[in-house]
């Protein structure tokens, strides 16, 4: 008899963009901005994972977020409407935002926040900010330099 697939998460209302090899979530209340700062960040080069609703669950490697098969490659543009774009299916989380005003001025390192039963580090920005973006982007850059094994 062959194995049980693991069991899905509920779905999370959260949007989901890789950058390189790394997910990053996006949470906020409903009009907090999550579609648009993953529409911001793809046109910095970022791939979309999911709008709207994501599952996350535990794996070997880390969280890995996934979208529903109904969602997957769409992303709503407020004034546009839903359009399809290209997207990954499958990427480890590495990164939380959470769309709450603005953050700490000198929070040292990034908090970590449980979301769906997965430890993430999590960066608190106001997603309407010239600078998120490139803020997410240092900060998950941060997050991946620190876990690089040290040069011989």
């Amino acid at each position: 008899m062959a194995p049980s697939p693991p069991a899905r998460s509920p779905a999370h209302h959260a949007s989901a963009v890789a950058i390189g090899d790394w997910g990053v979530i996006i949470t906020g209340p409903t009009g907090s901005g999550k579609s648009d700062l993953a529409l911001r960040l793809i046109d910095r080069g970022a791939i979309l994972i999911g709008d709207d609703y994501i599952y996350l669950n535990a794996a070997h490697g880390g969280p890995v977020i996934t979208v529903p098969d109904n969602i997957a490659g769409k992303l709503e543009i407020r004034g546009i409407g839903i359009i399809e774009m290209p997207h990954k299916s499958r990427v480890v989380a590495k990164l939380l935002v959470r769309l709450t005003g603005e953050g700490e001025r000198f929070p040292g390192s990034l908090p970590i926040t449980d979301f769906a039963g997965c430890s993430l580090p999590t960066l608190s920005i106001d997603a309407f900010h010239y600078s998120s973006p490139i803020k997410i982007e240092y900060a998950l850059k941060s997050l991946v330099d620190r876990d690089l094994p040290p040069v011989a």
